[in-house]
């Protein structure tokens, strides 16, 4: 026999269940706003018919408008030194955009860095905190030398 009442959840359960409902949406719109404004890169490596690395252009957008941006490269060193890198302040325009471009890219000036290939390039957005980052694939010949 089929049993035909309606059945109806407490009042509190319904209030319960639209408001977890509600909790989720406006969670979910908050996360995608804020990941959606996060500093953004991107990165052109030019490297020479053997590999090294001759020049980088980094552009990012998101920035704190002419607020500055802290460049790191990461350098994938020899076995004196692991993670050596170079790094410098650039300016954001007016809009949060920034362009950094380098011709020869300067290695670390840490004497015992060895030798080695760019690895990562990351800016962070210094207001924030905030960064954003890319991989690079290192070439065939190491990028910096002792």
């Amino acid at each position: 026999m089929i049993d035909s009442t309606k059945r109806r959840g407490s009042r509190f359960t319904r209030v319960l269940g639209a408001s977890g409902v509600t909790l989720l949406l406006v969670a979910t719109g908050c996360s995608s706003e804020v990941r959606n404004g996060d500093p953004q890169i991107s990165v052109k490596a030019d490297r020479n018919s053997a590999g090294a690395l001759e020049a980088l252009t980094v552009t990012g957008k998101r920035f704190s408008p002419n607020g500055m941006a802290h460049i790191t490269l990461l350098l994938a060193g020899g076995p004196s030194n692991a993670s050596p890198y170079f790094e410098e302040d650039i300016q954001a325009d007016s809009d949060g955009k920034i362009r950094y471009e380098k011709r020869p890219v300067p290695c670390p000036t840490a004497a015992d860095y060895g030798q080695g290939s760019y690895i990562l390039v990351t800016a962070r957005d210094t207001n924030s905190g905030i960064s954003g980052s890319r991989t690079l694939s290192p070439g065939g010949t190491p990028d910096c030398k002792v």
